[in-house]
């Protein structure tokens, strides 16, 4: 049973099988997975992922330490090691979510939304104000052919794996910053994957959703880290934080939903806290 096997796999800490076992599920479920499932594969690639970048970060602050030449060459050779390893990662997660995940969820929608997400990396234009416009326009131009974004028949998951979408594409543009064509690129596939995510959010999800709160904790993210926009990325939390703060009084305090919804609210004003004040 992949999902028993995924399982025992996460809790011996090998994240790298556990992707293997989710990867499997995903092709004999045909994307057609429960949410548990759903997470498997997500927690899977988070840990593998989280693993590359945590020692990426550590490889890059020894080569910049290192004082002897022969240090610092072979420091930049493991980190181009950890790099490309990484690259490989996301690449299976993005091949995944684009090919299989995200189309069996609404085909049609998937199918011409993708096709936006694979031309933006061509755009001429790097202004992200002046991209979400583009992206805002080819929205419409999608719902005017009759494709909704409002309706699907699982609303939850195609909001994360859209988020998914623009995690990996994020993680590939920090990984690429030393190539200019690769960064920009990925930056801004990791835009339109953030954009659809809260756009289609809004439509199907409440404020209060995790989710949705976890889109705009990652968008913001984004937006502050890899863009550097800090106005833009405190607009985007202060946003989701006050739709959310007036509706979260409605709900039951024991429930996981609230929990869970108030996990990602602190995140979102401890980053606010701290991006005030920097």
């Amino acid at each position: 049973d992949l999902v028993f096997k995924a399982k025992m796999a996460q809790k011996a800490s090998r994240y790298e099988e556990m992707a293997q076992h989710a990867n499997e599920l995903v092709k004999v479920k045909q994307g057609k997975l429960t949410v548990d499932q759903r997470n498997l594969f997500s927690i899977a690639y988070k840990n593998l992922v989280g693993l590359g970048r945590s020692a990426r970060r550590t490889i890059h602050t020894l080569e910049r330490t290192e004082k002897s030449k022969k240090g610092m060459q072979l420091c930049r050779e493991y980190r181009l090691k950890i790099e490309n390893e990484l690259k490989s990662v996301c690449q299976q997660v993005l091949t995944i979510l684009e090919s299989i995940l995200i189309p069996s969820i609404n085909p049609e929608l998937a199918t011409a939304l993708l096709l936006i997400l694979r031309k933006v990396g061509g755009l001429q234009e790097h202004n992200a104000t002046l991209v979400e416009e583009h992206l805002q326009h080819q929205l419409r131009a999608v719902e005017e052919k009759s494709y909704t974004l409002a309706q699907s028949s699982n609303d939850e998951s195609l909001v994360f794996y859209w988020k998914m979408l623009g995690d990996h594409y994020r993680y590939l543009a920090e990984v690429n910053l030393a190539d200019e064509a690769g960064n920009v690129q990925d930056g801004l596939r990791a835009l339109t994957a953030y954009y659809f995510a809260t756009e289609i959010g809004k439509l199907q999800l409440v404020p209060t959703h995790p989710t949705r709160l976890a889109v705009a904790v990652n968008f913001s993210g984004f937006y502050y880290e890899i863009l550097a926009q800090p106005e833009k990325a405190c607009q985007l939390a202060k946003n989701a934080y006050d739709e959310c703060i007036g509706e979260m009084e409605q709900l039951d305090r024991e429930s996981n939903y609230y929990k869970d919804s108030s996990l990602v609210m602190q995140l979102l004003r401890e980053n606010l806290t701290t991006w005030t004040n920097e």
